[in-house]
């Protein structure tokens, strides 16, 4: 009985919010468009990527993600690898034309649109994710451990029916990315990775969601207090920054950067209309 209340309140939570009658056409908060008269450093925006999924998405291409590039043509993207990657996929796109590097081939979004529009647009890029191979094998262990523990099966239940409301949303509007960025997909999200943040993160440690997505937060900060360090005095236009990330990382950046005040954030939907 504990489980199917649990799961009755996360589906009428989540279900609640994907019943907005502008279905997924909600307006994001994200909609201050800023000027130079605001004095912020940066205006960034945040494309929540689908990772392998841009291959085969009609909704959100390869293409689709390339044109909104170009048209929020930013001065810098941070992207998702760690930063002992960056230099060895730039040289082997340099050298051969492609990115050969392990970490980076595992997403075509950097492969088969960003490396390429660098050498296009002239963007610099960041690397700002934490994630280790390390970090994802203990990761994989200790669920596989809690899966099968007897003890964690009502935890590991309540997991599962959140990730899969979930999934069954997302099928329904077909990762579209005029959904992907609205704060309507960052709350179902959140409430999908809920249970697994709180009852898994202290198993897992350094890999599990609070965690890795604090260590992918804070290389995003350090780049961006570098960038400013960088800046001259004199009055400049601000830095436009794009952030390319898997989107279910999305609400937890918005949420930590909407803590800084030299920073303003753009609504990404625009891009993709």
């Amino acid at each position: 009985m504990y489980i199917i209340a649990k799961y009755i309140i996360i589906a009428a939570s989540i279900l609640l919010i994907s019943c907005e009658p502008s279905g997924i056409a909600t307006k994001s908060k994200l909609s201050h468009q800023p000027s130079h008269a605001d004095n912020i450093d940066f205006e960034l925006t945040i494309f929540g990527a689908i990772h392998g999924g841009h291959r085969s998405n009609e909704h959100y291409s390869l293409p689709i993600l390339a044109t909104a590039i170009r048209k929020f043509k930013p001065d810098i993207i941070f992207i998702e690898i760690p930063p002992s990657s960056l230099a060895q996929a730039q040289s082997s796109f340099d050298q051969f034309g492609e990115v050969r590097e392990r970490r980076s081939r595992a997403f075509p979004e950097l492969t088969d649109v960003i490396f390429p529009l660098k050498k296009e647009l002239g963007f610099e890029l960041a690397a700002t994710a934490a994630w280790s191979r390390q970090l994802a094998e203990n990761r994989a262990a200790v669920l596989k451990r809690i899966e099968n523990d007897p003890a964690r099966q009502s935890q590991w239940q309540e997991h599962i029916a959140a990730r899969n409301i979930l999934f069954t949303i997302q099928r329904q509007n077909r990762n579209d990315p005029l959904y992907i960025h609205t704060d309507r997909y960052d709350s179902e999200v959140k409430a999908a990775q809920t249970p697994y943040e709180r009852y898994f993160d202290a198993d897992i440690g350094a890999g599990g969601w609070g965690p890795i997505n604090a260590a992918h937060i804070s290389l995003m900060s350090d780049a961006l207090n570098r960038l400013k360090s960088e800046k001259k005095p004199a009055v400049t236009p601000p830095t436009r920054v794009l952030i390319v990330f898997g989107a279910w990382h999305k609400y937890k950046i918005i949420e930590a950067l909407k803590k800084r005040n030299d920073v303003a954030l753009i609504d990404a939907k625009q891009f993709f209309q």
